[in-house]
């Protein structure tokens, strides 16, 4: 009996996604853009699964074939031998005058991470297997549907994504435990951001978390063994390194400036001890420390001074800081001894500056506070000190003065 010759004759490759459009009623709002960002959310997703349609035409001896024919495809990552990388069948095929048409991976799925590299196809009809053919490009559309690996070895970008109108070059979102955008690389960037866009708006990289208790950002070396930065921040002009925002829509709440200053609109409070109290200007009274607090007693009726030196730095974390405000606390035997002004000063290169003067009279006989606020705060430029101005009616126990807690507001220069 004549054996009959199959010859495979390609009229064309057709390999094509089959798409699904699914309409998704949404769980949750849509990921929020930037406050005055244009685009449109849509609430209809695109999916395509992983399969491909693939057209060819089989001759029998010179004439085109009709009828039904048993195939098996396979998938090679090589023109010849190589590593088997798929195969689905054997599978019937209608062939109408040597055409047909088949859907490869409807049986045997595809794994979509396989064809982000060259793929050779061989197909076997009946027992006769026909030569490969190479897949073209269309293939590596699948690298891009959700769950697929973007995998290569190449001296540029494995993805590169750009847009030219307002909207995003790239959109992660993840409504559970999973991960938006993954990006790795064993040497270079795992993922790079590049804008040309200026202000909050046109940030190369915009991170937002929508849960209550999510985080935006996380840098993290994930080796315990790792000796540098978790996050490293670089200006090449002149502008900051970082700035802080806070909730309340107004300007940032923290700055790190490129020389390594630190500015903040937090105050900072410097606690001072009464129990570093010194007689000043030739007064003449007797101090007593008596748990944590400083006993004024005069040996003279009359006008006394008394100060407490301060050490606090002028400069802090290279801002330079002001004085806001001063609180005292105190208490007096009876009301004809009490403190009549209170005043902080500095001592700096050129003498002594006065910040704060308050001349009010503080007569309370049981301990209590009072505080003064400089709405325009001074500069600290040395040393300061806290002087206090007493008025004793008469000498004796009766008459004395008990300073206790003093605390010292600062706030720093306005933002740069």
């Amino acid at each position: 009996m004549k054996t009959k010759k199959l010859f495979f004759l390609v009229l064309s490759v057709v390999t094509l996604l089959t798409v699904s459009v699914s309409f998704v009623a949404a769980q949750e709002p849509p990921p929020p853009r930037p406050e005055g960002e244009v685009g449109v959310l849509a609430s209809t997703y695109l999916s395509a699964s992983p399969v491909m349609s693939y057209q060819g035409r089989l001759l029998e001896n010179g004439s085109p074939v009709t009828g039904t024919k048993s195939m098996t495809f396979k998938l090679y990552d090589a023109q010849s031998a190589g590593t088997l990388v798929w195969t689905e069948g054997p599978k019937d095929v209608a062939v109408t005058n040597g055409l047909f048409n088949v859907t490869l991976g409807d049986t045997t799925a595809l794994d979509v991470n396989n064809l982000d590299q060259e793929l050779w196809l061989e197909i076997t009809v009946a027992s006769t297997i026909l030569p490969r053919q190479k897949l073209m490009g269309a293939p590596y559309a699948f690298s891009l549907v959700p769950g697929a690996d973007v995998t290569g070895s190449t001296v540029d970008s494995v993805l590169y994504a750009r847009n030219n109108g307002t909207g995003d070059g790239l959109n992660g979102y993840n409504t559970t435990s999973g991960i938006g955008v993954h990006g790795q690389s064993n040497f270079g960037h795992g993922v790079r951001a590049w804008s040309y866009g200026t202000g909050l708006n046109g940030a190369a990289l915009y991170a937002t978390n929508g849960d209550a208790g999510g985080i935006s950002l996380w840098a993290h070396n994930y080796s315990s063994s790792s000796t540098d930065a978790a996050l490293v921040v670089g200006n090449d002009g002149s502008g900051p390194l970082i700035k802080g925002f806070g909730g309340d829509g107004g300007e940032d709440e923290f700055r790190v400036s490129n020389n390594g200053s630190v500015w903040s609109e937090a105050d900072t409070e410097i606690a001072v001890s009464s129990l570093k109290m010194v007689a000043f200007n030739g007064s003449n009274v007797t101090l007593m420390a008596w748990e944590g607090y400083m006993m004024v007693h005069p040996n003279v009726a009359g006008d006394q001074y008394v100060y407490v030196p301060v050490d606090l730095p002028s400069v802090l974390l290279g801002t330079a800081t002001k004085l806001k405000h001063v609180r005292v606390c105190y208490d007096n035997d009876q009301a004809a001894s009490y403190i009549t002004e209170t005043t902080v000063s500095y001592m700096g290169d050129l003498g002594t500056t006065m910040l704060i003067n308050d001349a009010n009279d503080y007569k309370a006989t049981a301990w209590t506070c009072y505080g003064v606020t400089d709405t325009t705060p001074g500069e600290i430029q040395g040393s300061l000190y806290v002087r206090f101005h007493l008025n004793f009616g008469g000498t004796g126990g009766t008459h004395e003065i008990r300073i206790g807690r003093i605390t010292l507001t600062l706030t720093e220069q306005p933002a740069p």
